[in-house]
């Protein structure tokens, strides 16, 4: 009769010790970590909200603060990013120390951190670490190492993204942008109208778009820039959530940018005026030609010659989408007054002759290119002078007005 009790006795504690670790973490057990995690994270638990979202290939780890404090949101993002570069060494000690020795999938990644990308960003009121791999134990590993960090930080953890999409009111959805194929309202106007710095305002692409070029390009932009652009370039990647302004859809929006102004982003990054977005400083870490070919992937990507490359998911460019995203804009428009019917029909025709122009001549349709372009178009007698007019004249309300696609 004893040892029977003793037997039911200990399997109660393995149950309770199972569930502590499968999402039912007891008070008792939540600030303990609490206590152990005030010794170790820099910032503030009771003042952010841990996200640890779980992907098919992997997760994506979030800390946001909560009101906004610039203090506590530096020391999230120093603290996620020192913790990314140890996670990718294999070195997982700090959750160890806050979440126990034993703390579910923490041996697995240990161990098969060699397997996994890991890459950090910024957020605009915090900081998000993306797990990927093609490793399916590790997935499940990392889902369980997630499911325990859930548990065990109670109020201040979820396990997904808030929907912003039910949240945000018209007012916020015409300031942030209307979905695939907009950088926004102000991104793009500011973009269209930036003052390029003279070190950068002459350059060109240098680094032929041949097979090398766009492969090494692939490369980077998969290890670099997926995370918050997307595989496809449509700027719906899982880090873009959150983020204002939005994340540019790249693809779409290089076909319409020089290469002087893609360098100068990509090389300086977008914190801090004029656009004032999460867009990392890539100079200090991309050589020119690296970022040259970054340049010429998006390109393609953009014009449909490469296919993207599975990495974190996301759409691919798709001329049926972008073709119905300017219809919905040049419907916006005429129902906001700004143009007619037949302004809307010049527009769209012309603008499917400059898309086929500049996929020939590598010009892009920024600053004073765009007269050039149309005046190519109407020599060739493509389109007449009355409907370049038209065109220009409609481009330039759309992008005052914030429409443009």
């Amino acid at each position: 009769m004893l040892m029977k009790r003793i037997v039911f006795f200990i399997t109660l504690a393995v149950f309770v010790l199972m569930a502590v670790g499968c999402g039912s973490a007891t008070p008792v057990r939540q600030e303990q970590v609490a206590e152990a995690g005030s010794e170790v994270m820099p910032f503030d638990l009771e003042r952010t909200t841990h996200i640890f979202e779980k992907l098919d290939n992997g997760g994506l780890q979030q800390v946001i603060s909560d009101d906004g404090d610039g203090e506590q949101i530096e020391h999230i993002r120093i603290h996620l990013s020192d913790e990314a570069k140890r996670f990718n060494q294999g070195d997982f000690h700090v959750p160890a120390m806050i979440h126990g020795e034993d703390m579910a999938g923490l041996h697995e990644l240990t161990m098969g951190a060699d397997r996994l990308k890991i890459q950090y960003s910024d957020l605009k009121d915090g900081g998000q670490i993306l797990y990927t791999t093609e490793d399916n134990e590790l997935v499940g590993a990392l889902h369980a190492w997630f499911d325990q960090q859930v548990a065990d930080h109670g109020e201040h953890a979820l396990a997904k993204r808030p929907d912003t999409a039910e949240t945000t009111s018209s007012e916020e959805e015409s300031d942030l942008g209307m979905g695939m194929g907009m950088m926004g309202n102000n991104s793009m106007r500011i973009a269209h109208h930036a003052a390029i710095p003279e070190a950068y305002v002459s350059l060109s692409n240098p680094i032929a778009a041949d097979a090398k070029s766009l492969e090494r390009g692939a490369a980077i932009y998969g290890s670099s820039c997926s995370v918050c652009h997307g595989d496809g370039g449509m700027g719906d990647g899982p880090g873009a959530a959150n983020l204002d302004p939005v994340v540019s859809p790249i693809a779409h929006t290089s076909q319409m940018l020089s290469d002087a102004y893609l360098f100068w982003r990509i090389s300086e990054g977008g914190q801090g005026d004029p656009l004032n977005s999460a867009m990392p400083t890539w100079k200090e870490t991309l050589d020119e030609q690296a970022r040259w070919d970054v340049i010429n992937y998006v390109q393609a990507l953009g014009q449909g010659k490469v296919q993207p490359q599975y990495n974190v998911g996301g759409a691919a460019y798709d001329p049926a989408v972008e073709q119905q995203n300017r219809l919905e804009m040049l419907a916006e428009a005429m129902q906001a007054g700004l143009i007619d019917q037949e302004e809307a029909g010049i527009f769209d025709d012309v603008h499917k002759a400059l898309d086929s122009l500049m996929a020939e001549t590598g010009l892009r349709m920024q600053g004073n290119n765009l007269p050039a372009l149309l005046t190519i178009l109407v020599e060739r007698s493509e389109i007449s002078q009355a409907q370049a007019d038209t065109f220009a004249d409609v481009h330039d309300q759309l992008i005052e007005a914030g429409l443009m696609r």
